[in-house]
């Protein structure tokens, strides 16, 4: 955008500004793995979720040390919904 910009008479905060947005949303099509559409679909779901307007279904959760259960019960996909794997649990270490 720089290099584009040096040939136009513009305002360098202003540049910025888009430049920065430019930024963020390739960081967000980076962790997202989608084009900027994607990205605010997924924004909007994600949105949806805060609100408590859906949330996911939850078939099982396990603590980190059942990791090998976990695994075994996602490989049979016999599940409806997520496997959450805890890291920790309340009142652990």
């Amino acid at each position: 955008v720089e290099s584009y910009a040096c040939r136009l008479d513009h305002d360098p905060e202003r540049l910025h500004q888009i430049e920065t947005r430019l930024d963020a949303l390739k960081r967000l099509e980076r962790k997202y793995g989608a084009g900027v559409e994607g990205v605010l679909e997924t924004l909007e779901e994600l949105g949806y979720i805060e609100r408590g307007e859906i949330r996911p279904v939850v078939s099982g959760i396990y603590p980190l040390a059942e990791i090998v259960p976990a695994q075994q019960d996602f490989m049979a996909k016999k599940f409806v919904g997520k496997l959450v794997l805890q890291p920790f649990v309340q009142g652990g270490s």
